[in-house]
C-alpha cells in the first residue's frame, strides 16, 4: 500500500508499506556438500560430553521445504521538482526500513546437535536427534561418540536494516543543440542487523565493507555509497563520465575483528588484527559514442574506459585475492570498443 500528498507543485511526499516474500533458491533447496571426518570442518562440539573435537562426518544439503521468507518493508521520502527557476531538476531522498523474520539460512552442523542433546534433556530420549548418527555400545546410541550429523538449510535468520537513499536528476541545455545531464546516486546504510551462527550473536554491519567469507547469509554494507554520473551530448557525439565512492569502512564486524583503536583490543585473543579499517575508494569511468548512418541503417560506434585512473583497490577480503569485488575494481584499467546497428 503506498500513497502520495503534492502540497505544493514542485514538492511530493511519500510513503508505503509491503509485505514481501521470497521462496527459497536453488542453492536453499538442492545444495549439498559432504565433509570428511577429521577434515578442518569435519568435527563438532559434543554438545553430550563437551569434547571440542569431536570428528564426524558432516553433510550440509538444501531444504525440501522451507518456509518463504517474510518481510515488512516501510519507506516514507520526498521527492523536489522546481518548475521555473531550476527546470529539469528532480532530487528525492526515501527513508526504508526491512524487518525479516525467519530467513532461510545455510544448515549447522554444531546447531543440530545442541538441539539434539537439548531435546534428550528434555524428554531422556533421541526421539528428536533424527539428524545424528551416533556410534553403538551394545547396540544402543553412544552419546559420547557422534558418527555423523546431517545440517539442512533451516528458517530461522532475522535481518534488520535502515537507511537512506538519494536520488537526483538535472538535465539543462547549453547551447543549440546540445546539452548536460547529471545524476547522482546515493545509499548511507544506518543500521544491518543480522545473527551471526549458533551462538545467536546480533551484529550490526553498517559500515562494513569487507568480504564476508563463504557462502554468507548477509552482505557487506558500506556507510555511504555514492554513485555520480555526468553525461555532454552535441548531436551525433555523447560522451558520459561515472564516479564511484565506496566510503571509509572496517574489514569485519562480523567476528568481530578489533584493531589497536579498538577499546577491545586484546592482541592475544584471534579475532586481532593490525588494521581493521578499509581506506575509502573512488573510481572513474568514461564512455564517448558516435551515431551515424550507413546506406539508410542508423549505426554507433562507442569506446568505453572503466577504471580511468588504474586505481588499485584496498585490502578487503580474507579469501584469494584480498578483495571485496562488489565494491571495489578487481581488474585496473579495462578498455572495450564496439559498434551498434540498427537495422
Amino acid at each position: 500500500i503506498s500513497t502520495t500528498w503534492d502540497p505544493i507543485p514542485w514538492l511530493r511526499v511519500r510513503a508505503s508499506r509491503s509485505r514481501d516474500i521470497r521462496a527459497a533458491g536453488f542453492r536453499e533447496l538442492y545444495y549439498q556438500q559432504s565433509i570428511q571426518k577429521g577434515a578442518p570442518n569435519g568435527r563438532v562440539t559434543n554438545a553430550f560430553t563437551g569434547l571440542t573435537n569431536d570428528e564426524t562426518f558432516v553433510l550440509l544439503t538444501g531444504a525440501g521445504d522451507p518456509l518463504p521468507e517474510t518481510a515488512n518493508t516501510n519507506t516514507v521520502g520526498f521527492v523536489l521538482a522546481p518548475q521555473n527557476w531550476a527546470q529539469g531538476l528532480e532530487f528525492s531522498v526515501d527513508y526504508y526500513e526491512i524487518d525479516l523474520k525467519d530467513g532461510i539460512q545455510r544448515g549447522s552442523s554444531q546447531l543440530v546437535v545442541n538441539n539434539c542433546r537439548d531435546s534428550f534433556n528434555l524428554t531422556g530420549t533421541l526421539d528428536a536427534c533424527g539428524l545424528v548418527e551416533f556410534g553403538l555400545v551394545n547396540g544402543a546410541p553412544n552419546t559420547a561418540d557422534i558418527e555423523a550429523v546431517l545440517a539442512p538449510y533451516y528458517n530461522d535468520l532475522p535481518y534488520e536494516a535502515e537507511g537512506l537513499d538519494f536520488s537526483g536528476n538535472y538535465t539543462f541545455d547549453i547551447g543549440a543543440n546540445r546539452s548536460m545531464s547529471l545524476r547522482l546516486l546515493a545509499s548511507h546504510a544506518l543500521k544491518q542487523q543480522v545473527v551471526i551462527g549458533t551462538g545467536r550473536l546480533v551484529r550490526d554491519l553498517a559500515g562494513q565493507v569487507g568480504n564476508e567469507g563463504f557462502l554468507p547469509d548477509y552482505t557487506s554494507a558500506p556507510d555511504w555509497s555514492i554513485n555520480l554520473i555526468a553525461s555532454y551530448n552535441s548531436g551525433p557525439f555523447t560522451i558520459t563520465t561515472q564516479g564511484r565512492y565506496t566510503s571509509e569502512g572496517t574489514l569485519d564486524q562480523v567476528s568481530p575483528r578489533r584493531d589497536p583503536s579498538d577499546p577491545l583490543y586484546d592482541p592475544t585473543r584471534v579475532n586481532s588484527i593490525v588494521d581493521n579499517t578499509v581506506s575509502a575508494y573512488f573510481t572513474q569511468n568514461v564512455t564517448a559514442s558516435y551515431d551515424f548512418e550507413v546506406r539508410d541503417t542508423q549505426a554507433e560506434v562507442w569506446l568505453s574506459v572503466n577504471n580511468l585512473w588504474d586505481k588499485d583497490p584496498p585490502f578487503s577480503a580474507g579469501g584469494t585475492g584480498g578483495v571485496n569485488g562488489i565494491f571495489y575494481d578487481r581488474l585496473g584499467r579495462t578498455y572495450r570498443m564496439g559498434v551498434r546497428l540498427n537495422f
